[in-house]
């Protein structure tokens, strides 16, 4: 009986191993109970992600609200372009919550993250991981928080790559390196357009930054913004 129960417990993990794939899929007129495959699509970022392997990707296969995800691995989420176009509206929520490891890496790109004007953050990085973010050819827009926001609590250090975006249309910051970190982050931006945000670029923990090839024009906020703001003494840019 104990062999029996041990072979079936290896049989379900391997079942379980098999069912996540190096590559899901999603479209606006399916069903998050399919396989997400090429052929049998779910209908949601969250949905597609459990069936995504680690250092996988999600494509979508056409125009579409695709909602909220929290990301807690190594992943690509890709909207495509042509046929496809991923866009999350994010009323009284955040569009994505990344919460994963030190040495993982998690690629936004072509994505369109609406915030609806109400909106929390755009993206959201908490707690000690995501070694990497890179969002390259997204529209983050419409928030009444932060844009993309580093909100780490513990001493690792996180890297942003932000290429080829624009970010607009908020109370809170474009971006912003916040929360209790006690190491530098590495932030990089290029190609990129920050617009009518409280501030561009805010930081008010430890980061070093760099900004490249990019246009900053907080064109409606206070006479106190600005468009890069180092307001901690341990910050660096």
């Amino acid at each position: 009986m104990k062999t029996l129960l041990v072979v079936s417990f290896m049989f379900a993990l391997a079942t379980a191993a098999q069912a996540q794939a190096s590559r899901t899929w999603v479209s606006g007129v399916d069903d998050d109970v399919n396989p997400c495959s090429r052929t049998a699509p779910c209908k949601t970022y969250a949905g597609a992600i459990s069936k995504t392997a680690a250092g996988g990707e999600i494509s979508v296969l056409d125009p579409g609200g695709y909602g909220a995800l929290t990301i807690t691995k190594s992943i690509t989420v890709d909207g495509g372009t042509g046929a496809g176009w991923g866009s999350t509206l994010a009323a009284l929520t955040t569009g994505f919550i990344i919460n994963a490891a030190q040495s993982d890496i998690v690629h936004l790109r072509n994505l369109s993250i609406n915030g609806n004007g109400n909106g929390t953050d755009g993206i959201r990085v908490i707690n000690a991981g995501a070694g990497t973010i890179q969002v390259e050819n997204c529209f983050i827009f419409r928030f009444t928080g932060d844009r993309i926001e580093m909100a780490y609590t513990l001493g690792s250090v996180g890297r942003l790559i932000v290429k080829n975006t624009v970010i607009s249309q908020g109370l809170g910051s474009g971006i912003l390196v916040g929360g209790t970190n006690t190491v530098a982050h590495a932030i990089t931006v290029d190609g990129s357009q920050i617009t009518k945000s409280g501030h561009g670029v805010r930081i008010s923990n430890r980061a070093s930054e760099s900004i490249s090839n990019s246009v900053l024009s907080i064109n409606n906020a206070s006479v106190s913004s600005a468009a890069v703001l180092a307001d901690s003494a341990v910050a660096g840019v």
